[in-house]
């Protein structure tokens, strides 16, 4: 007896894993300052290099603080009496405000108000109050109140 075989093929899915590498680069300039060379072609047959350097010229803030009066003791009668602000602390409120001894406010030359840059200011003081008003003698205090302090000066008042 003859026995015969037959096949029948069967197709099988496999998979197969297969890694990929793709290279990339980033670029990141950076700036970072040189003498730079120039070069000057003469008529002779010489290239020479030339360093050249350029300066930037940058300001520097001048600290300023000044809180001048120009008398400890005026005669209204003779002139009024001179003060000077001068400073660059900012920013903040800023007022300037005269006071008696008894400390009552007697005359309000600045009001408060916000100061958002240097103050250079000349003021004056003729003896009257803010009801404008002729003051009585004696010691009045001038007090500046800048950004970040105080400041205060005496002046006596005789008539």
């Amino acid at each position: 007896m003859t026995s015969t075989r037959s096949y029948t093929p069967t197709w099988t899915s496999t998979y197969t894993h297969t890694k990929t590498f793709t290279p990339t680069q980033t670029l990141t300039s950076t700036f970072s300052p040189t003498i730079t060379h120039t070069p000057t072609i003469t008529l002779t047959p010489t290239i020479t290099y030339t360093p050249t350097i350029t300066f930037t010229p940058t300001q520097t803030p001048v600290y300023a603080d000044i809180f001048y009066v120009d008398h400890n003791y005026f005669n209204p009668a003779q002139g009024p009496v001179s003060i000077k602000i001068n400073s660059t602390m900012f920013p903040g409120n800023y007022s300037l405000i005269i006071y008696n001894s008894a400390g009552e406010k007697v005359r309000t030359l600045v009001s408060p108000r916000y100061q958002n840059g240097p103050v250079f200011e000349w003021y004056t003081w003729d003896g009257k109050n803010d009801f404008n008003e002729m003051c009585a003698s004696g010691v009045y205090m001038i007090y500046a109140n800048e950004s970040f302090e105080y400041k205060f000066r005496r002046v006596l008042l005789v008539k």
